[in-house]
């Protein structure tokens, strides 16, 4: 018998996040990826996918903190698009509106294909 690493874990967590998300059972993926965080809580997919869930779950201001943290690691255009998303449910337009621009920014600079409409 061999132990499973942290990495397997977190793996095991995020997906199982992803699959209570998928269900809609937002409370059950916050606590998922809540997990992930604990064993790496720099990881910025682990804090953009909570940040998705806190979206659901109508909780902004963790939600905020969540996607501002994953973007003061990494970047990217989606986490500006989340981020543009929970500053207009805030009620926070200028910084909405930033975000937007850095996204399409970062999308210029990058390739980074525009989100899809549902």
């Amino acid at each position: 018998w061999m132990p499973r690493s942290d990495f397997e874990v977190l793996i095991d967590h995020f997906d199982a996040g992803w699959e209570a998300y998928d269900r809609e059972h937002f409370g059950q993926a916050e606590i998922h990826f809540t997990r992930t965080l604990e064993l790496d809580p720099d990881e910025p997919a682990c804090l953009q996918a909570r940040a998705t869930v806190r979206q659901a779950l109508k909780k902004y201001p963790g939600a905020l903190a969540d996607i501002t943290r994953a973007i003061e690691i990494a970047p990217t255009a989606d986490q500006y698009d989340i981020r543009t998303d929970i500053h207009t449910r805030l009620g926070n337009l200028k910084q909405a509106e930033a975000d937007r621009r850095m996204a399409n920014a970062l999308r210029a600079k990058t390739g980074e294909p525009a989100p899809t409409a549902p």
